[in-house]
């Protein structure tokens, strides 16, 4: 919901302009850095209000691990912009290959519990983030926080927040479903349905991406 279209905006601006690419991103990331406070608490009170049986603990692993996810979203758009796509597939696979051999050795070996398993999932998607932050220097793409002002960033949001509206009601769309079987039902039988509908939704969408 805190995704405001930024990164949609992020991309075409840099696709448009490779030249100030350093200077939109580095507003861009600041922006969602600074969103981080509101996105925190807003979801600490909406996890209170529709599942108040969930610790806090799992609540701020989830919470923050959603957060590195759109940051690694925003660095990604930034290199799609300026078509390296490459480096966004292998700053993908690497930390995902890692957590799967984590799982594995976590759960057959050490018997781990779901907090463990979390925080390695939190992990990989630091690692994540790091990777992709590192092919953006590498591109030419730098991050600075002297670029960023209040002024510059509304006149952005001016532009991307009609796109952030698509965003929200997409969002909206995929997840009423699992919050309403999850309340109406049980984790359990939602964890089944949201596999399901993952793998149908991966099959859906596999030639439109292979044809991008």
């Amino acid at each position: 919901i805190v995704d405001l279209g930024i990164p949609i905006y992020l991309q075409r601006e840099t696709a448009m302009k490779p030249e100030s690419g350093s200077e939109v991103f580095s507003i861009t990331f600041t922006a969602g850095v600074i969103l981080f406070c509101v996105y925190f608490v807003s979801a600490g009170i909406a996890m209170k209000l529709v599942y108040p049986e969930v610790s806090f603990f799992m609540f701020a692993l989830i919470a923050l691990m959603i957060y590195i996810s759109s940051l690694v979203t925003l660095c990604n758009k930034a290199l799609s912009g300026i078509r390296n796509f490459k480096s966004q597939f292998i700053a993908f696979l690497i930390p995902r290959i890692l957590i799967v051999a984590a799982f594995a050795v976590c759960i057959y070996v050490f018997s781990l519990g779901m907090n463990s398993l979390i925080s390695i999932m939190l992990s990989g998607f630091a690692l994540n983030l790091l990777i992709v932050l590192f092919y953006l220097q590498r591109s030419g793409i730098k991050y600075s926080v002297r670029y960023f002002s209040f002024s510059k960033i509304r006149v952005i949001l001016g532009a991307s927040i009609p796109l952030g509206l698509t965003v929200i009601f997409n969002l909206l769309y995929d997840k009423l479903d699992v919050l309403l079987i999850s309340k109406m039902i049980g984790f359990t039988e939602t964890a089944y349905y949201n596999v399901g509908y993952g793998l149908y939704k991966s099959t859906a969408i596999a030639f439109s991406f292979l044809l991008v």
